[in-house]
């Protein structure tokens, strides 16, 4: 009789260590079906509950304690559906200034939404005091941990729809292309929402428009006007780039309002002559929530005006010229994959 038992529960714990191993040697490959995968989950925890039935009635020592976890068979951790929300996705980059921690977030954002993972903020990043967001800047310790390094900065790089899902990932890069988050937007959207006081800031600033259309210009000089950066490919938008985006506008819409944000005043001062702008700098979040609250927008150079025509939504002009052909920094871009294919280039 005993040994009739004993044959039994070995039986069972075949084939419940069967399914798991099963299981768990598809997701480490990838090749588990997400519509397959929660039957045969279940199926592995119904084979434990059988051998957990046997061990508790005689005893025998097959599992020390019976419980609710299948750790024993299959790390949870590991598993991919429906248990996903036990992946982690972390930016670990704060490099660059506040554009660039934009990327670096949208990027996060939408790889974590199209491969269902937790994503994680780095708390060197400034954005949770600008945005509402409420994605986490904490994680546990992770086992498993792969690292994804883009291979240019304004390129796409199609290898990041391919990520194993066996695994907890980390970010490394700048990841300046809207197609990291394009399948994302709206989720994205719900993460940039500026916080109250700032945009109080920012429409104190604004003046009233009478029912026009409102443009917002970003005119980026500083650090990019210098020799160095100019060798690289930089390409600072001259005035006349300006002029004419600005005329396009005035075309289009007749009447309008143009509300300039610059790291170089004076020089816009200088050269930017129209009765229907105004030229400002508050601080770096107050001047992107006053881009986006526009209706429209120019941009010059540099990531901080690419944003604030991002959220402001609406039709943009950007300054084709940037990067200069055949620079150091050109190769790092793909025009197409750094500027929406819905916003116009002019020169």
């Amino acid at each position: 009789m005993f040994a009739r038992r004993k044959w039994r529960q070995s039986i069972f714990l075949i084939l419940g260590f069967g399914v798991g191993l099963m299981i768990y040697s598809k997701t480490l490959l990838g090749e588990t079906n997400p519509m397959e995968e929660p039957r045969l989950f279940e199926e592995m925890k119904r084979r434990i509950i059988e051998i957990k039935h046997w061990n508790s009635t005689f005893g025998n020592g097959i599992f020390p304690k019976a419980t609710n976890s299948v750790i024993g068979v299959l790390p949870v951790q590991r598993a991919r559906t429906p248990l996903l929300k036990n992946h982690y996705i972390v930016s670990s980059s704060s490099m660059g200034r506040l554009g660039n921690h934009l990327f670096q977030f949208a990027a996060l954002i939408g790889t974590a939404d199209q491969h269902r993972y937790t994503p994680v903020l780095s708390k060197l990043s400034s954005l949770k005091s600008i945005f509402d967001s409420d994605v986490q800047t904490k994680v546990p310790t992770l086992i498993n941990q792969k690292s994804f390094s883009e291979k240019r900065a304004g390129i796409y790089d199609t290898r990041i729809t391919n990520l194993t899902h066996s695994a907890n990932w980390t970010l490394n890069g700048y990841f300046q292309s809207w197609k990291y988050f394009h399948a994302s937007v709206d989720v994205l959207r719900k993460q940039l929402k500026f916080k109250e006081h700032i945009l109080k800031q920012a429409r104190n600033k604004l003046l009233p428009t009478k029912g026009q259309i409102r443009i917002g210009v970003h005119v980026r000089r500083g650090d990019m006007n210098s020799r160095f950066e100019l060798k690289r490919g930089y390409n600072v938008a001259d005035v006349g780039y300006l002029n004419r985006s600005m005329d396009y506008f005035r075309r289009k819409f007749g009447a309008v309002s143009f509300v300039v944000v610059s790291d170089d005043v004076k020089w816009c001062e200088a050269n930017i002559k129209s009765k229907d702008l105004s030229i400002m700098r508050v601080s770096r979040e107050v001047d992107l929530a006053i881009l986006s609250l526009c209706d429209h927008n120019i941009v010059t150079t540099g990531s901080f005006g690419w944003w604030g025509a991002w959220l402001a939504g609406g039709e943009a002009v950007y300054f084709k010229n940037f990067p200069v052909n055949n620079t150091w920094l050109d190769k790092q871009y793909n025009k197409q994959d750094y500027y929406p294919s819905n916003w116009v280039g002019m020169s």
